[in-house]
């Protein structure tokens, strides 16, 4: 795995794990068959790189972030087909899809032209399954990453490192108000809730090394944050 972020995905069922992983200099897309043991290695050819693999919910085809031609974009592969087809077309770096749990929307990390001394920051998008126009969704400065929707589907959980390090935040879907859950020195990645949606697991960066943590969703913080709200869409 060649960066600190979400680099495994999970069939909702849990029998299969996708990951992206570099041999040969090459990135080539793995899936982990868990019940009988047996990787599989598919190739897709064209890709500079290939990372970030996320199932659909009902485990039939993968998102991921690829570049080609020097542009990062988002792609959907189908594992029956094996078909490949982009749902992202921009000058964009598209990273961190993830499906909602009814498979209609992916939430995902965009790049933006930023403010001040931050030319280059990372706002969340979403993006209609089907095809269609994404919506920028409230910008807090800095770089928003590895979002992932609560099991209702009504929220979102990701990492921002507006305040200098990595933090996790909560971003309500339907107010679209912004929560800062936690406060650390290290800084948290990949955060994720619970089946039931009751307690959230994140991994942290403590004393030269990354550790699991998982907490009740009662035990994190809950600070309001300002969120501006884009006035344009992605094209």
């Amino acid at each position: 795995f060649s960066q600190i972020s979400r680099a495994l995905s999970a069939s909702k069922d849990g029998r299969f794990l996708a990951f992206t992983a570099q041999k040969n200099h090459r990135d080539i897309l793995f899936l982990y068959d868990r019940r009988g043991g047996r990787l599989e290695r598919r190739e897709l050819p064209g890709f500079m790189t290939l990372s970030e693999p996320f199932f659909a919910p009902d485990g039939a085809a993968l998102a991921f972030s690829g570049m080609k031609d020097g542009f990062t974009d988002l792609y959907r592969y189908d594992l029956k087909s094996r078909q490949v087809t982009a749902l992202t077309n921009d000058p964009q770096d598209d990273q961190s899809p993830a499906y909602s749990p009814d498979g209609k929307w992916i939430a995902y990390s965009t790049e933006v032209n930023g403010e001040g001394e931050d030319p280059h920051q990372r706002v969340l998008a979403l993006l209609p399954a089907a095809g269609g126009a994404p919506e920028l969704l409230p910008r807090l400065g800095g770089r928003s990453r590895d979002p992932i929707f609560s099991p209702d589907g009504k929220r979102l959980l990701f990492v921002n490192d507006s305040t200098g390090v990595n933090e996790v935040y909560e971003l309500d879907l339907e107010t679209r108000s912004a929560v800062r859950l936690t406060r650390t020195i290290g800084g948290n990645f990949t955060p994720a809730y619970s089946p039931d949606g009751t307690s959230i697991a994140f991994t942290s960066h403590r004393r030269g090394d990354e550790h699991i943590y998982l907490g009740s969703r009662g035990r994190f913080l809950s600070e309001k944050v300002d969120a501006s709200t884009p006035s344009t869409e992605l094209r």
